[in-house]
C-alpha cells in the first residue's frame, strides 16, 4: 500500500524537475555562483552545495550567510549569481541582499514562498522560484538536489562520469519509489526518536549530513520549545571524553561510510552512560540527507 507520504514526493518530485531548469541555466549563466538562506532554507542550501561540491570539486561556489553576502561580498563582486533558499519572517534580510545586488549589478534567484509586496518590489527584474504547501521544506530540498545533479551532468565532460555519477542519475529523479521501503526499514528508529524528542540534549551529525540535523532542531524546537545545540561529530566526541557531556540523550545523523568514526562516539557515550538515538541512512552520502529529510516529515506529519 502506498503511503501518503509517498504520494506526496510523488508530486513534489514532479515539480522539482519542472522548476529545476531555471535553477540550472542560472547557475551555467554565471562564472561564480554563491549559495544562501534565510531561516529553515538552510537546508535546501546545504543540500544543494553538498551536491555541488561533491559531483564537481573545485567549482567556483561560495557558501555563505545572507548577511555575509549582502555586506561583505556583493558589494565587492561584479557578475555574481546569487541562489536564495528563503522561508517567511526573514523579509528584512532579502530586501537588504535584494538593495545590495541591485546596485552592484548581481543577479539573485530566489527560491521561497509567496514574498511579501515590499520584497516583490526589490525584486527589479530579478528571478524569483515560488515554492509552496505542502512539503514546503522537501520542495526546496528535492530542488536542490535534482538541479544540482543537473548542474554537474552538464558541466562534467561525458567521459567524466564516473559509475557512481550514472547510478546516481536514476536515485536523484526518482526519490518517490523507494519513500516506502525507506519507512518501512527505518519505523523502529523513528518511534524511538518521537518518543524521545523531549529527552533529546545535543544533536549531532557526519559532514554528510547538517541538513537534517537542522530539519530535527527545528521540530523538536516547534514541539518542545528548546533549542538543541548541533554538533558535528569530531567535536561532540571531544565532548564526551571530557566529560561535558554525560547522562545525556545524543541525537546522531550519519551514514554507512562513516561507522567506523561514528563507533568511537558510541564507545566512549556508553562510558559517559550516554544514550545515542543513531539515524544511520544506508545510502550513497549525497542522497543520504535527502532521505533522512523524508523520514523526519513523516516524523512531523505522525507526531501532529
Amino acid at each position: 500500500m502506498t503511503t501518503s507520504l509517498a504520494r506526496d514526493v510523488k508530486a513534489v518530485e514532479e515539480w522539482a524537475k519542472e522548476q529545476a531548469r531555471a535553477v540550472v541555466d542560472f547557475v551555467l549563466g554565471h562564472e561564480r555562483i554563491a549559495v544562501s538562506f534565510t531561516g529553515l532554507g538552510v537546508i535546501a542550501s546545504k543540500v544543494f552545495s553538498h551536491t555541488i561540491r561533491t559531483l564537481i570539486p573545485g567549482y567556483p561556489l561560495i557558501d555563505a550567510s545572507i548577511d555575509t553576502l549582502t555586506y561583505h561580498v556583493a558589494p565587492y563582486t561584479e557578475g555574481l549569481g546569487i541562489i536564495v533558499f528563503a522561508e517567511k519572517g526573514t523579509e528584512n534580510s532579502l530586501i537588504r541582499l535584494l538593495d545590495s545586488t541591485y546596485y552592484t549589478g548581481n543577479h539573485v534567484l530566489l527560491i521561497t514562498p509567496q514574498p511579501l509586496q515590499q520584497v516583490k518590489a526589490r525584486l527589479r527584474g530579478q528571478q524569483l522560484v515560488l515554492v509552496d504547501r505542502p512539503r514546503r521544506i522537501l520542495r526546496q530540498v528535492l530542488l536542490a538536489s535534482i538541479s544540482g545533479y543537473e548542474v554537474a551532468d552538464r558541466v562534467r565532460e561525458k567521459g567524466d562520469k564516473a559509475l557512481r555519477f550514472n547510478r546516481l542519475r536514476i536515485e536523484v529523479h526518482d526519490y518517490s519509489s523507494i519513500v516506502d521501503e525507506l519507512l518501512s526499514i527505518y519505523s523502529s528508529e523513528l518511534r524511538v526518536l518521537a518518543d524521545s524528542l523531549d529527552k533529546v540534549s545535543v544533536i549531532a551529525y557526519t559532514p554528510t549530513m547538517e541538513s537534517p540535523a537542522y530539519y530535527l532542531q527545528s521540530i523538536v524546537l516547534e514541539k518542545t520549545g528548546k533549542l538543541i545545540p548541533l554538533v558535528e561529530l569530531t567535536s561532540i566526541v571531544g565532548f564526551v571524553e571530557d566529560k561535558v557531556l554525560r547522562n545525556s540523550t545524543i541525537v546522531l545523523f550519519s551514514t554507512t561510510v562513516e561507522e567506523y568514526s561514528v563507533k568511537e562516539l558510541l564507545f566512549k557515550s556508553m562510558m559517559a552512560r550516554n544514550k545515542v538515538l543513531e539515524l544511520k541512512i544506508r545510502t550513497d552520502p549525497l542522497t543520504a540527507p535527502v532521505y533522512a529529510i523524508m523520514l523526519l516529515e513523516e516524523l512531523m506529519s505522525s507526531s501532529r
